[in-house]
């Protein structure tokens, strides 16, 4: 017995055709769609890996500079090293007193006195009525001569407004005398830069700026400290019958209260070590290649 072949019956006419047969033989109507032909598989690329999750290095110079305040106490236990920074302070010291000289229009110059541990800025020529005379002077030169940039002319008529009042009151006395402590916290700010931003340092330079980044702010703070809480070393520095302190004259060119001189002081060599942590800042978000040299 043979098989019959199967029927598909047509859904318009109902006509039976063969099962095979995609065009009913008695309507034409179309039996069954044509399958689609699936195009030829495209060889897709593969997802790419999940990125790999890099460990950002500390910057070398973060590290240099946190170790300049782990040294600290090694550097106090070790009097060759605590030698060398304190006379170190002193030549900055002088030095802020010299450059405010220049600036009241009379010249000095720095003395270190190791007998004593030291300094004294010496000064060697101008007068404290006539220096500042020369000095705007000057300050009238440069408004003529930078008359044609706005804004710098504008910075020197302002500064020659209010230097006659700094120049010819108590205030000159003040700033002279305020300038070595002043400069010692700008040359721990520049120790922090050039320990943390400055490119151009070289890899041996760093620690030594570190040190001196940590070891002038604290040991100013630390001697401030002393003179406005502890009475003993207040009257020791108020009554040295070598020399005349700088905070002592300011104390008594303006009639404060000593204490607070020192404490104000003390704020002041707070500022570089803000400006470090800062600095600290900008090294981290450096590109690690800019270290590549170190």
């Amino acid at each position: 017995m043979q098989n019959m072949p199967l029927k598909s019956p047509c859904p318009k006419c109902g006509y039976a055709n063969p099962e095979e047969t995609q065009v009913c033989g008695l309507c034409s109507s179309l039996l069954k769609q044509p399958e689609p032909t699936l195009p030829e598989s495209i060889p897709q690329m593969a997802p790419p890996p999940p990125p790999v999750e890099k460990t950002r290095k500390l910057p070398m110079p973060i590290i240099i500079f946190f170790a300049g305040l782990a040294l600290y106490p090694v550097v106090r236990s070790f009097c060759l090293l605590e030698m060398t920074c304190r006379y170190f302070k002193t030549l900055v010291h002088e030095l802020g007193h010299t450059i405010m000289f220049l600036g009241f229009g009379q010249i000095a110059l720095p003395r270190l006195d190791f007998a004593y541990g030291g300094g004294q800025a010496v000064r060697i020529l101008g007068d404290e009525n006539k220096g500042p005379i020369l000095v705007i002077l000057l300050l009238a030169g440069l408004i003529y001569a930078y008359r044609k940039n706005t804004r710098l002319m504008i910075f020197l008529i302002v500064l020659a407004v209010i230097y006659p009042f700094l120049a010819f009151t108590k205030g000159q006395d003040v700033l002279i005398c305020a300038a070595g402590h002043l400069c010692e916290a700008v040359a721990a700010a520049i120790c922090s830069y050039r320990c943390l931003v400055a490119g151009n340092t070289l890899v041996l330079e760093r620690p030594i700026y570190a040190v001196l980044a940590w070891w002038l702010p604290i040991h100013g703070i630390a001697f401030s400290w002393q003179l406005a809480t502890n009475m003993a070393v207040r009257a020791e520095y108020i009554n040295d019958p070598v020399k005349y302190h700088d905070l002592v004259r300011i104390a008594d060119t303006t009639g404060w209260d000593f204490g607070f001189v020192a404490i104000m002081f003390m704020l002041f060599y707070i500022i570089p070590i803000i400006l470090g942590i800062f600095f600290v800042y900008l090294s981290a978000r450096k590109p690690v290649g800019s270290w590549s040299a170190l």
